[in-house]
């Protein structure tokens, strides 16, 4: 199906250059895909490409235009896209206008140790600071929490009883991000 969106007709035997930019990023251009999926922003990128730079299925990616914005987007790896550039789902463009072929920086949308570290307190119901849980709602808002995370802290909510001052906490750290 991707092949007649890209016009990749790949084979097994065909070299694949990887167009790495640094250890951190690699440069892409922006192909718009007719497709939609109505809850999560995709991008699909070449599979040998995507695991040469550490990119797994349903990771985040931080898509960076060259003016500087930036948009967080799950992970589809394909075969079917050609190295170098990105399938980029229409539901993206609404809130990130690209253009056909535009030149992107694509990373790994990490979140930060420290939201990490306050996630795996709170799962073994240790109290956890303002810093850390303003750490947590900041990755949420911008995309960088992978769900499996996100499922831990919520159930964590489930196992230990949430109190007044952590309420409070998690409002303002919403409100501030």
């Amino acid at each position: 199906m991707l092949q007649n969106l890209t016009g990749n007709k790949s084979s097994k035997n065909q070299s694949t250059k990887l167009y790495r930019s640094s250890d951190n990023f690699f440069n892409a251009k922006a192909i718009i895909l007719p497709l939609k999926d109505g809850k999560k922003l995709n991008v699909i990128l070449n599979e040998e490409q995507a695991l040469g730079f550490g990119v797994n299925m349903e990771d985040n990616v931080t898509i960076t235009k060259e003016n500087g914005e930036k948009i967080v987007a799950n992970v589809i790896v394909s075969s079917e896209i050609k190295p170098g550039t990105i399938g980029i789902y229409e539901d993206i463009l609404s809130r990130f206008p690209l253009k056909k072929e535009e030149s992107v920086s694509i990373e790994v949308a990490q979140s930060s140790s420290v939201a990490n570290d306050a996630i795996r307190k709170k799962m073994k119901g240790e109290k956890i600071s303002y810093e850390e849980m303003f750490a947590i709602i900041k990755d949420i808002s911008e995309g960088k929490l992978n769900e499996v995370m996100m499922t831990y802290y919520v159930a964590s909510s489930f196992f230990y009883s949430t109190t007044d001052e952590e309420m409070y906490q998690t409002a303002k750290a919403m409100a501030e991000c």
